[in-house]
């Protein structure tokens, strides 16, 4: 039985192998961000620093998938600075094409080097078709939904990586 959705993955998969690891307010300028960048090259994944501009852009385009090409805005400028002010100026990872063995021991080097990104998604066969910005929006909610579920819980613990 062919599952549409592990077609689609594995197509994902067969057009571009090469992992990427697309940065949003991430600079290589902070602690964090040098010591993650070092994570990556040494982990032999690629890095892609996200503007402003991309929140506009599809996340498959973002990752280089055949077939996404560039979103032109009419009111690009104005547009891409709306929605960077709706998203918190927290940091964001979007891991694309990681195998579960690259994303777990990436989290665990994340770790080891105390670095904490809060905000990170894996690219799915759905989500690269939403725009970077959409992307960073639904994950932030989400995180401070699970938040105020753990604070109601009882539990304050710091999430893991």
């Amino acid at each position: 039985m062919n599952d549409p959705m592990i077609e689609k993955y594995m197509e994902m998969f067969r057009q571009n192998w090469q992992p990427i690891a697309i940065l949003y307010r991430l600079p290589e300028t902070s602690d964090a961000g040098w010591k993650f960048r070092q994570i990556l090259q040494r982990s032999g994944i690629a890095v892609k620093e996200a503007e402003e501009d991309d929140l506009q852009q599809t996340v498959g385009y973002l990752a280089g998938i055949d077939g996404y090409e560039k979103t032109g805005a009419t009111d690009g400028d104005r547009a891409a600075s709306v929605l960077a002010e709706k998203i918190s100026d927290q940091p964001f990872l979007l891991m694309c094409r990681f195998t579960p063995e690259m994303l777990d021991g990436l989290l665990a080097d994340m770790k080891a080097a105390g670095i904490y990104i809060p905000h990170k998604a894996m690219m799915t066969g759905t989500n690269r078709d939403y725009t970077m910005g959409y992307l960073i929006q639904c994950v932030e909610e989400e995180h401070a939904a699970m938040a105020a579920q753990m604070k109601r819980a009882g539990g304050d613990r710091k999430e893991n990586q």
